[in-house]
């Protein structure tokens, strides 16, 4: 029971502190606010990065695509149907028997349908 003497129970002791509440609530809305203030700024981070990933993940599909193109043009570099295309649009070249036609006036040929165009197209391959 010696050992007792001179110490004060810890209940007693925070009776006896008697720290404001006013204080006490302030701390609290400071802390708050900080919270607060700290999930608003890493809310805007997280949307600025979600809008950053949508951009990476479309360019990075266009990318893709762009990779999937090339290889289609490698696979088909050398081969007689790419040297022809090639031939004709780039370089003007006819096969044996073909004639070309410049038309002059290309107003002209306003006014008429693809299949119209088509079909004059044939009549004019077919009655050389």
């Amino acid at each position: 029971m010696a050992s007792n003497r001179g110490k004060i129970p810890f209940s007693q002791r925070l009776r006896e502190l008697r720290i404001p509440w006013l204080y006490v609530g302030i701390l609290t809305a400071v802390i708050l606010a900080v919270f607060v203030f700290a999930l608003q700024q890493n809310s805007a981070r997280l949307q600025q990065m979600l809008q950053t990933e949508a951009e990476m993940q479309e360019a990075v599909s266009l990318r893709e695509q762009q990779v999937l193109e090339i290889q289609r043009d490698l696979n088909s570099v050398g081969t007689m149907g790419y040297i022809e295309v090639h031939a004709r649009s780039d370089h003007g070249y006819l096969k044996p028997g073909e004639i070309r036609f410049k038309i002059a006036n290309e107003d002209i040929l306003n006014g008429y349908t693809e299949e119209e165009m088509q079909f004059i197209l044939d009549e004019l391959a077919f009655n050389q």
